[in-house]
């Protein structure tokens, strides 16, 4: 087992706040630990939020949970929350008894994600552009008011853009880079400092990376462009989380 609260760890799809811990590589069940960004996070959305780690080769059952994690991370955010990874995210995290932020850019999925849940009274759905700086900070205001504190962040929202990289628009690029990577940016930005902020401090971040920042596919240059920065964004939260 190991000590929580304040355990910092940096996967590539997870950050832990606060001091170091231990070598993970040396933990039983994660074989790896580089090259996963996104790797089935829709699966695997529960065990993230409880702090196992996700690995190219990882048995799951061996892996230990953080001790007192059950206590502490129990209210959550996930952005693109509507449908798809995000929504199977929340509802896994609303049926363990998280209290969760829903987050898209259209109100009538949230509702229906919530109602779906049956855990109306533990939800607070919040029409939201990632993209918007001013948006994003009056949803953290809300989710302050509603929740008092913030434990999991799961920066999930995202679009795609194709085509030959000769016949992709400059709206189309700033529209992928602005919700791909803005968008976690300045949702990360604000969970950081609602963290260090509140007591007890600490908390975890989820970004869903993709395999398209190693291996990526024909005509993807902007959705492929923000996943490698994802990468980026996610190790360089890491080391300021530490601090």
């Amino acid at each position: 087992k190991l000590d929580a609260p304040g355990y910092a760890r940096m996967i590539e799809t997870t950050t832990r706040l606060n001091t170091p811990g231990p070598d993970l590589a040396r933990l039983p069940g994660v074989h790896a630990l580089t090259d996963v960004t996104g790797f089935g996070l829709a699966g695997h959305a529960l065990e993230l939020a409880r702090g196992a780690d996700v690995g190219l080769a990882l048995d799951w059952a061996q892996v230990p949970l953080l001790e007192g994690v059950e206590a502490l991370a129990r209210e959550g955010f996930v952005t693109g929350a509507g449908t798809g990874i995000g929504k199977s995210a929340a509802l896994a995290l609303l049926k363990d008894g998280y209290s969760v932020v829903l987050a898209g850019r259209r109100s009538e999925p949230l509702e229906q994600v919530a109602k779906e849940s049956g855990a109306v009274n533990r939800v607070l759905c919040v029409p939201t552009d990632v993209a918007d700086p001013k948006a994003v900070t009056d949803l953290f205001s809300k989710t302050k008011e509603k929740f008092g504190r913030l434990d999991l962040l799961f920066n999930n929202a995202g679009i795609s853009a194709g085509g030959p990289i000769e016949d992709i628009t400059f709206e189309q690029w700033k529209s992928v880079i602005d919700i791909n990577l803005t968008g976690p940016f300045l949702c990360t930005q604000a969970a950081v400092r609602m963290m260090k902020s509140q007591d007890p401090m600490g908390g975890r971040i989820i970004n869903n990376g993709s395999i398209s920042a190693h291996a990526p596919r024909p005509n993807s240059a902007p959705y492929t462009s923000t996943k490698h920065a994802i990468t980026g964004l996610t190790k360089s939260t890491s080391l300021d989380g530490r601090k």
